[in-house]
């Protein structure tokens, strides 16, 4: 006899780091970034804040195993986002985050979305 049972899941990504920071547009994104398709080098963050299109809509999840550890300094990131503060982490830890980082690298390698 089965007296009781347990399933849970945890969302994470490919990557293992959390989503966090604004939504945005993939049409957008592609006009945007489309040089980074023939090797032309840019920060994406610094275009990335120029081109959302979602004005207010913020994605904050993904955590896996970590969300303990990791959610108090990731919703100051996530604050600091949304009111245009000065972000209180590495400009490397804030792009390897934001929503868009699979779109740029899928860019990057040529590789066609819809």
């Amino acid at each position: 006899d089965i007296l009781g049972g347990r399933a849970a899941l945890r969302a994470t990504t490919l990557d293992r780091y959390p989503i966090i920071g604004p939504l945005f547009m993939t049409g957008d994104y592609k006009n945007a970034f489309r040089g980074l398709r023939f090797g032309k080098n840019q920060r994406s963050f610094d275009k990335a804040s120029a081109v959302n299109g979602l004005k207010g809509l913020f994605m904050f999840g993904a955590f896996g195993s970590n969300g303990f550890s990791m959610a108090f300094h990731s919703a100051e990131v996530l604050i600091a986002q949304m009111f245009g503060l000065p972000i209180p982490a590495d400009r490397g830890i804030v792009e390897a985050t934001q929503p868009s980082r699979f779109l740029i690298r899928w860019i990057k390698r040529k590789i066609e979305t819809t």
